[in-house]
């Protein structure tokens, strides 16, 4: 298993994650995680296609 010192994240879940969600890492001691998110709960208005809300 490699040891990530940076894993990045552009994967939009439309809102479901799951044991069927590839994983991503594991991060190293010290290391950091990026990541893009959705815009927020107003997203939907913006692109439909995309669920907002927690």
């Amino acid at each position: 298993m490699v040891v990530e010192d940076e894993v990045f994240n552009d994967l939009q879940t439309n809102g479901i994650i799951g044991p069927h969600s590839k994983m991503l890492g594991p991060v190293a001691d010290g290391g950091k995680i990026v990541f893009l998110t959705a815009p927020g709960c107003w997203g939907p208005m913006i692109t439909p296609t995309i669920r907002g809300g927690a």
